[in-house]
């Protein structure tokens, strides 16, 4: 990661809001997840529990599931860090405790791809500070989209998105019964600020979405991205897994 880039996003994890509300989602999971010994929290407290990793560096595990799908992407992208607290432990932690398909998964191993499906508001908010072109068609593109709450008709192109890439992207056949129950989490959107970011009605429209994404200027997404991440499949929504 180039410098400026590296900077930037220290500057981002020091100074917003997802380092603490992190951490506290991070104390919930083992109550909301209890009796899914197979849900992806259960999974991630697993593999966060097995790498000893610290509390700062876990909100960054997450910022890298969020910007590439890609375990050999995430792992180039950080032997370009120079030695500092955080990159060595999360760098360890993708290496040891992460896999590309959900088929390879084991204790204390999880699929790169279902880490930002932990949680969806925080890795929205990732993916609109940090994608260079952040459009709902580039949003709907991702896993982690079917769980926001947003309106039936945007579920329905996420779900036809996801029918058509669920082998390509390691998932395996296409679970209907899954992504029913994920498309009902309904997470909401939220401010740059943290607050949650409240639609017209009872769920986000595209209307409500172009509204929120308004919200985060576009310097700012360019800003934190450096040429690794620039070079991502991010248009496609393969190769980077949300923000």
């Amino acid at each position: 990661m180039a410098e400026a880039g590296d900077q930037a996003l220290l500057h981002y994890f020091e100074d917003n809001f997802e380092d603490r509300f992190f951490r506290k989602v991070l104390e919930d999971i083992e109550m909301r997840h209890r009796i899914y010994l197979e849900s992806d929290g259960f999974k991630l407290k697993r593999a966060f529990k097995k790498s000893g990793i610290t509390s700062s560096a876990k909100t960054k595990v997450l910022i890298y599931a969020t910007m590439h799908a890609s375990k050999a992407a995430i792992l180039e992208c950080l032997n370009g860090i120079p030695v500092t607290e955080w990159a060595s432990p999360v760098r360890r932690f993708f290496r040891r405790c992460t896999c590309q398909d959900i088929s390879q998964e084991k204790c204390g191993v999880i699929a790169v791809n279902r880490i930002p499906c932990v949680f969806p508001d925080l890795t929205a908010t990732h993916w609109v500070r940090f994608c260079p072109v952040p459009t709902i068609g580039n949003m709907i593109r991702h896993l982690w989209f079917a769980q926001l709450n947003v309106s039936e008709g945007l579920l329905r192109q996420q779900k036809n998105w996801e029918m058509s890439v669920s082998q390509e992207l390691g998932m395996g056949e296409f679970q209907g019964y899954d992504w029913e129950s994920k498309s009902n989490d309904m997470y909401p959107l939220r401010m740059p600020n943290g607050s949650i970011f409240k639609p017209e009605n009872d769920f986000h429209t595209r209307t409500d979405i172009e509204e929120w994404i308004a919200l985060y200027p576009k310097a700012a997404n360019q800003s934190m991205l450096d040429e690794d991440l620039a070079d991502s499949k991010m248009s496609s929504g393969m190769e980077v897994q949300g923000l």
